[in-house]
């Protein structure tokens, strides 16, 4: 299919976790007899993923760390998978965005490295299933971003050989991108945006006008 294709990653560029991720980390830090940190205290480690979230509890009991991180990150992920759409939510006008993309002929998917069962529970309480055409996830098959494995697999699913470009706001994003020879468009609010560099596009939230079309002049 030549139909051109926008690829957005989710946590940080569609949706803001970070409330859940948060709180599901130290609901684990609390069982296991650590103390809750504030979110400010774990800076952009939700864009990450648990182990970088981990590394803050780590880094703050130095000398005295004596937590099995499997179990840790199990728990975690069980935590998680319980709160995963109490408190997240869609940035103002990705809606919006996704719906004037199909309008101009243009189709959307998701590659996220959040684990692919979590993302389609979350992308479905959403509706983001609804206003775009496929959602990848992480599984133990493909290699995470930024290996292009997981952008091969998509375009593979939706039998896509056009032109693409993706959207996403770190540097796994931005090295999956440049892996798939795409361009890269970064949302500057993202969680880990602050660690990308050069990037061939930025935006700061979806309400701008020309938005959509800026995006299709990478497609032409």
């Amino acid at each position: 299919m030549s139909m051109p294709l926008i690829i957005f990653d989710l946590d940080g560029t569609l949706i803001d976790s970070s409330d859940d991720l948060v709180g599901a980390m130290n609901e684990t830090a609390h069982k296991h007899g650590l103390t809750p940190l504030p979110k400010a205290t774990f800076g952009n480690t939700p864009g990450k993923g648990g182990m970088a979230m981990l590394s803050v509890l780590k880094n703050m009991h130095q000398g005295t760390w004596t937590i099995d991180e499997p179990s840790f990150i199990q728990d975690f992920r069980t935590f998680y998978g319980a709160r995963h759409t109490q408190s997240t939510s869609i940035y103002p006008g990705v809606l919006d965005a996704l719906d004037h993309l199909r309008q101009l002929g243009i189709k959307t998917a998701i590659c996220t490295n959040k684990p692919e069962h979590f993302a389609l529970e979350i992308c479905t309480h959403l509706s983001l299933t609804k206003h775009v055409d496929h959602v990848v996830g992480r599984t133990d098959e493909h290699r995470p971003k930024p290996s292009p494995d997981m952008i091969m697999r998509l375009r593979n699913e939706i039998q896509h050989q056009g032109p693409a470009i993706f959207v996403g706001d770190s540097p796994a994003d931005q090295g999956a991108a440049k892996a798939s020879q795409m361009p890269f468009s970064l949302f500057r609010e993202g969680f880990v945006a602050n660690e990308v560099q050069a990037p061939d596009h930025s935006f700061e939230n979806y309400l701008g006008p020309g938005l959509c079309e800026a995006w299709a002049k990478f497609l032409n």
